[in-house]
């Protein structure tokens, strides 16, 4: 204590300032402490609960367009390795497909031997191929014919080496942890090599994560056998067969939490003549020069993007909120990809790092608060930290961080404002007293 009494004595300036700090009393700095573990509870349940999603995607957004343009001459984000081939309404509504669900298998099995003659570097099928019978895991006996003739064509890739990637889909399965469900497939495929990096047949979970902006990983599931066994997800499984190094990069990166990638919007993948994005499977089944052109060399999924009560009317099937709106699976799937190929997969801020930097922001307003008494610089002191806090974040996503800014700029700005209100209701507490003497 008698060396910080002599400090101060010698140093006027920064006495000055502790009385000024001192002056504002106890309930100042136990609101500015309360605000703060307040914002740390706030920011932890929204995380934890996944709430305000769409808000958080649209902010995500808002600012990756922002630095897109900033950062146009030197970065293009558009998807240089993967084109969207959609069954739509053209398709799904017609005579051939009657609208019937499950999806005739044989259909999808001249759709893959089409992007396979058009020189598809990877096929990847995203749809639902669950088996409805299990013990073993088959079809109904009406589907067989169809189904097998769907797996024919698939081992028929496979003997050309030609990379296929199969959707399968995981369940909750309680103290068990995942359990992956059986498809009509299971029996028929022809089995990988063990040795193999990339077996030619491969599959992958299509479950996204709650919030899509991060890159699902392998799971461990329970497939009866004596050890959980992983099963990659969709996306990986693709980048597996395409860029091992990527696949461990991105794997190796996420061991803790999963990494989040950037965002590219539909209308930027190849498009149909007229299109709002992917390829048409009437298209690819025509063989026509535009579409062989568009899918040579490329990883090619295939999925469903029809209207699911009638030709243009009701909901459109497997949409899922994201950063760029409303969107079909496939899309998302496909951005991860883009994403883990061009290494911008990215890991977030570690949460102990994440929780210092709001409770070192609101300590250094409480501190400005205090020490300036115009309401002008107080008004720049907020802005200018909520500019601090967006470039930290761009500088921080090209190093491969991420940096979700929305919880510290509430409590930034519900420090202010409480402030504030305290002080108004402080002076009208002053007048109204001094009227009544």
């Amino acid at each position: 204590m008698n060396a910080i009494a002599r400090f101060m004595e010698s140093h006027p300036r920064a006495k000055k300032l502790w009385d000024r700090l001192c002056d504002h009393g106890a309930r100042y700095w136990l609101v500015a402490l309360g605000l703060t573990i307040l914002g740390v509870v706030f920011g932890s349940y929204i995380d934890d609960h996944h709430r305000w999603t769409d808000m958080r995607y649209a902010a995500t957004q808002e600012m990756q367009d922002l630095f897109s343009r900033l950062r146009r001459p030197l970065y293009r984000l558009p998807p240089n390795s993967t084109v969207l081939v959609f069954v739509g309404d053209q398709e799904y509504w017609s005579d051939e497909l009657a609208g019937r669900s499950p999806i005739k298998r044989d259909y999808l099995a001249r759709v893959i031997e089409a992007v396979d003659k058009a020189g598809a570097n990877v096929i990847a099928l995203d749809f639902d191929l669950r088996a409805p019978l299990a013990n073993p895991s088959r079809d109904f006996p009406a589907y067989m014919q169809e189904t097998s003739k769907l797996v024919q064509s698939i081992n028929a890739l496979a003997t050309r080496h030609r990379p296929i990637v199969l959707a399968t889909s995981i369940r909750f399965a309680g103290a068990n942890g995942y359990q992956e469900e059986g498809n009509v497939y299971d029996c028929d495929i022809l089995p990988a090599a063990p040795s193999e990096p990339c077996p030619e047949v491969s599959r992958g979970y299509v479950q996204l994560p709650y919030d899509v902006r991060r890159v699902p990983l392998p799971l461990d599931v329970d497939n009866k056998a004596p050890h959980k066994s992983p099963v990659e997800s969709f996306a990986t499984a693709i980048v597996k067969c395409v860029d091992p190094v990527a696949y461990r990069r991105t794997v190796n990166n996420g061991k803790d939490e999963l990494p989040f990638a950037g965002y590219i919007p539909l209308k930027n993948f190849p498009a149909s003549k007229g299109g709002q994005g992917g390829m048409s499977a009437s298209e690819v089944l025509g063989a026509q020069c535009a579409a062989q052109k568009c899918l040579r060399g490329k990883i090619v999924i295939i999925s469903g993007n029809w209207n699911s009560r009638a030709s243009g009317v009701g909901p459109r099937v497997d949409l899922h909120g994201s950063p760029v709106g409303p969107v079909p699976g496939a899309m998302i799937h496909a951005n991860y990809v883009e994403a883990m190929l061009d290494d911008r997969a990215s890991s977030p801020l570690p949460q102990w790092l994440v929780r210092s930097l709001e409770i070192l922001a609101v300590i250094f307003l409480a501190l400005v608060m205090a020490l300036i008494s115009s309401g002008w610089l107080q008004l720049a002191a907020v802005v200018g930290t909520t500019l601090f806090m967006l470039a930290l974040n761009f500088f921080l996503q090209d190093l491969g961080m991420f940096f979700d800014f929305f919880v510290p700029t509430v409590m930034l700005l519900g420090h202010v404002v409480a402030h504030k209100i305290y002080e108004w209701w402080e002076i009208a507490h002053s007048v109204e007293a001094a009227a009544h003497v």
